[in-house]
């Protein structure tokens, strides 16, 4: 579930919205919550500070989201054998960066960071299509929907990255490949009907995304599931 922003331009106290996982490996601490392995960890912190998990990420129009629900539902009628934690699509979203826990003073910096990168770049338009699986569609781990990138769009990922190195957070290991995750196969295994149902839609079109705006967002866990509150807005240019 996404609340609706608590503050726009300024940051009160935030993956597709998936949260993408992280590179596997060793984590040794590289600032305010993130590891150079990539996963989160809970970071020593000043005492009474409040921790917030965030993420930035970019926004996806609801006709988008309609649309990839169409997908998600083919994949859920495929009848396979393989058990699918699938991603509620109010929680959709494209991952600039996964931050983990942050000191809520650090939350206001980030958000002036993340507006200065926004103002260095113009708005532009992203095909969202095509159905794929990590590692691969005979034994899928994560189901995804791409998203068409001409560049631009990596670049922007690079700038945030680069922003947040200021306050301790590494920039991802690997090369941005966008995407957002339909769902995450609990226990991978070959399954014949699910790499069949995988390629009868690989090249679905999902229409076009409008990224017009870098969010910051606030990721509660709860065991019924993720909720996301927008914490902060800023638009591209």
């Amino acid at each position: 579930m996404v609340r609706q922003p608590v503050c726009v331009g300024l940051a009160a106290p935030g993956i597709v919205g998936e949260e993408r996982r992280r590179p596997a490996g060793p984590a040794r601490p590289t600032g305010h919550g993130a590891t150079a392995g990539g996963r989160a960890r809970w970071p020593h912190r000043a005492a009474g500070a409040a921790m917030i998990r965030a993420f930035i990420a970019i926004d996806l129009p609801d006709e988008v989201r309609a649309a990839i629900e169409a997908v998600q539902a083919r994949l859920q009628r495929a009848h396979t054998g393989v058990k699918v934690s699938w991603t509620k699509i109010a929680n959709l979203h494209l991952t600039l960066q996964f931050l983990g826990y942050v000191e809520e003073p650090t939350i206001q910096k980030i958000s002036a960071a993340l507006g200065e990168v926004a103002g260095q770049h113009a708005a532009f338009d992203v095909p969202v299509g095509g159905v794929g699986a990590f590692p691969n569609e005979r034994t899928p781990r994560v189901l995804w929907v791409g998203c068409r990138d001409d560049g631009r769009l990596g670049a922007l990922a690079r700038d945030v990255q680069t922003a947040m190195q200021a306050f301790g957070f590494a920039p991802e290991q690997r090369e941005f490949t966008a995407h957002l995750t339909l769902g995450r196969v609990k226990h991978s295994r070959p399954d014949a009907a699910l790499t069949r149902a995988l390629d009868s839609i690989k090249d679905c079109a999902c229409g076009m995304a409008r990224v017009d705006a870098i969010h910051l967002f606030q990721s509660e866990l709860h065991p019924a599931g993720s909720i996301y509150t927008k914490l902060s807005s800023h638009k591209l240019r």
